[in-house]
């Protein structure tokens, strides 16, 4: 499965979604055997009406907490559905990276307000998966710049996702705001064809998609990071 593939089975694409609601309900009949038909298919209409429950209503709003990382650099995350935020907080506006999922971005809002009174005036796209780049159409209403490698936003227009960076760098970009700096890279292919890191000099913290630095062997990392804000959850 291509990349462009995987992204629309994110936003729930309807053949495809039958295609595997079938594979799985055969999957059960096949487990419990010839003699369990009327089990099977008790279990098969439970799993249907699951999955069409989910198909339609997509996934709920996470509840969503914060952690200091250090001095002005916060997370915004949640214990069990991915996609972390990186919150960097200046004089002049903040930093995002990454947005979640469309019905996030009123806990998100929500959890800015916690810490900061600043408007979001950048969101960072890691990478172009939904629940990482979800909610751009909901920042870019609210004035926000949306920021991605060149290659992460190919990979949204091919899947018609809403919200479309308007910024987009190929290696290496700087972006200066309220007397900070965060540094952007592409280091090329991670977790997926567009996958970028950002580098907070004064903190010395890095934020990046759903990968760890020796997913890019290729390319060597220069630098000895105290905080490491991964794309999904926060570890141990």
């Amino acid at each position: 499965m291509n990349h462009v593939q995987h992204s629309k089975v994110k936003f729930r694409d309807a053949p495809r979604n039958r295609e595997l609601r079938t594979k799985l309900l055969l999957g059960v009949a096949h487990v419990m055997g010839k003699t369990s038909v009327i089990r099977s298919v008790i279990v098969a209409t439970l799993l249907g009406g699951l999955w069409l429950a989910y198909t339609q209503q997509g996934p709920l709003a996470s509840k969503l907490t914060t952690q200091k990382i250090a001095n002005d650099l916060y997370v915004i995350h949640n214990d069990f559905v991915p996609g972390n935020t990186t919150v960097l907080v200046t004089n002049e506006g903040v930093i995002l990276v990454d947005d979640k999922f469309p019905v996030d971005h009123q806990n998100i809002m929500a959890e800015l307000k916690k810490i900061t009174d600043q408007p979001v005036k950048y969101v960072v796209n890691t990478h172009h998966h939904g629940d990482h780049s979800g909610g751009n159409e909901e920042m870019r209403k609210i004035g926000a710049q949306l920021i991605s490698s060149e290659q992460a936003r190919r990979y949204m227009v091919d899947a018609n996702q809403p919200g479309l960076t308007n910024l987009t760098f190929q290696d290496h970009m700087h972006l200066y705001l309220g007397g900070k700096h965060i540094e952007m890279y592409y280091f090329g292919r991670s977790h997926t064809g567009g996958d970028i890191v950002i580098y907070f000099p004064a903190e010395r913290a890095i934020s990046m998609a759903t990968c760890s630095l020796s997913e890019t062997p290729h390319r060597s990392w220069w630098i000895t990071p105290t905080a490491e804000v991964p794309g999904n959850g926060l570890g141990p």
